[in-house]
């Protein structure tokens, strides 16, 4: 199946528009390969069809669909473990010395949901499974589909390489019959977790508190600079001063603020005003 380039032109002003994210000229046969299979499940025949579609009214919903196609959702449980270890060996002692609040922590790229209850994990060994209270845990995503696996907590077995075996029984439950072979993160970890779909250009986030870190790994090589630096700007507004903003191992902010400082590789800290 074909795209011409008037198409193509336009599915990447709309995905643009929509996510901010930024689809090269070399992107078209990805776009075209992902899509088709879509265009496919519709009854359509041609990319020109589908177009039509996506700017009718019936259409609409087609947006965070094709969104959801062109993004990749690679994730696992315990990705970049350097960043993990700052997470639990510097900022929660630091933390824990001068406050009594609960710690609060967004995951903005939850993905299938590996992230953020990797991040519980951490969370509950530093502070104990009887303190749940405090601390909370927002996760996000742009897409419905990844939330919605996430929300479940239902894993391959085999996706389970924790860097403690006893965790495997203390916070998830083994499939049976039908479900041999899976894993399920137990309730006592899932409910602690707010999911949220999330568009993080979207003109306002449904919360209206700070976090004292906030997870963004993996996503800014989707953007150009300049939407790195409106995106850093606005996550930055929900971020307490000295909070921590972590990224990807594969990404760099520095020099997008003035207001961040490069602590790790992977850490940027608010500056204090």
């Amino acid at each position: 199946m074909e795209i011409s380039e008037e198409i193509y032109g336009q599915i990447r002003r709309l995905v643009y528009s929509a996510s901010r994210i930024n689809l090269g000229p070399d992107k078209k046969q990805l776009v075209t390969t992902r899509l088709t299979k879509r265009i496919s499940q519709l009854g359509m025949n041609n990319f020109d069809q589908y177009w039509s579609y996506v700017l009718s009214p019936a259409g609409r919903p087609e947006t965070g669909i094709i969104i959801d196609s062109l993004t990749t959702n690679y994730t696992k449980f315990f990705r970049e473990p350097k960043t993990l270890d700052f997470l639990a060996k510097r900022i929660l002692p630091e933390w824990d010395k001068s406050r009594t609040d609960p710690f609060s922590i967004w995951c903005c790229a939850s993905s299938t949901g590996e992230e953020p209850y990797t991040l519980s994990i951490i969370l509950s060994e530093f502070f104990g499974e009887e303190n749940r209270h405090r601390w909370k845990l927002i996760a996000s995503d742009i897409s419905d589909r990844v939330l919605q696996t996430a929300q479940t907590g239902i894993y391959e077995a085999s996706k389970l390489q924790l860097p403690d075996s006893r965790w495997v029984s203390r916070y998830f439950q083994r499939g049976t019959g039908a479900q041999a072979g899976k894993t399920r993160v137990k309730a006592s970890l899932r409910n602690n977790i707010t999911f949220l779909n999330i568009n993080l250009f979207q003109a306002n986030y449904p919360f209206d508190f700070k976090f004292d870190v906030i997870f963004c790994r993996n996503v800014m090589i989707y953007f150009d600079r300049n939407c790195q630096k409106e995106l850093v700007n606005k996550l930055l507004t929900f971020l307490k001063p000295g909070g921590y903003l972590m990224v990807g191992s594969s990404e760099s902010i520095t020099g997008v603020t003035n207001n961040l400082r490069a602590i790790e590789p992977t850490a940027y800290k608010k500056e204090k005003v």
